[in-house]
């Protein structure tokens, strides 16, 4: 594919998409539609793939090919906001919660004028303060492909340690739930 456009950067693209219930056929064509527009990538060659966990909702592969038909390339200006702005449109279509990002004003932007709607329930649902990440994207990638749950541990050990009334207590409640701990690279650490 590289050949076919001689600078392009890459070949393909690999999104998912993970409702949080079974969806019906006419619904995940409806969905891949939405991702691909939002692409401007109706048209560029895609497959779709199904994948089940135990106990989880089928979630779905797309593998989009970068260049389109008639030579084009894929736009990836603002990538994560159009596809943010997919997602928001699917979970208001779907009736699923609204899940809250760090570029909501951005992602109700590009929705005022598609799907004015979708952006008012953006805006409406947005908290006062923006979720800010205590840890990088591939640390959790990490975490899910070992089957860990990093908000759950992250919730536990803020509560040893609040019941806690200092660093070694602490140290011995997290030990005797099962966590480790090493002194940080902070002055004052323990």
């Amino acid at each position: 594919a590289r050949d076919a456009h001689p600078r392009a950067e890459v070949a393909f693209h690999h999104l998912t998409l993970s409702p949080t219930r079974e969806l019906s056929e006419p619904e995940l064509r409806e969905a891949v539609a939405r991702v691909l527009d939002r692409l401007c990538a109706s048209e560029h060659a895609h497959i779709v793939w199904t994948h089940k966990k135990l106990g989880e909702p089928t979630h779905f592969h797309i593998l989009l090919g970068h260049i389109g038909p008639h030579g084009r390339c894929i736009d990836d200006s603002q990538s994560f906001a159009k596809l943010e702005a997919a997602a928001r449109s699917l979970e208001v279509l779907f009736g699923e919660r609204l899940t809250q990002s760090r570029r909501t004003s951005q992602v109700a932007a590009l929705l005022d004028t598609t799907e004015p709607e979708v952006a008012a329930a953006i805006r409406a649902a947005a908290p006062d303060e923006q979720p800010r990440s205590a840890m990088r994207s591939s640390t959790r990638a990490v975490a899910d492909r070992a089957g860990f749950d990093l908000p759950a541990a992250k919730t536990e050990v803020r509560a040893l340690w609040s019941r806690s009334d200092g660093p070694r207590a602490a140290l011995a409640a997290l030990a005797d739930a099962g966590f480790s701990g090493n002194p940080g690279e902070k002055a004052g650490g323990f």
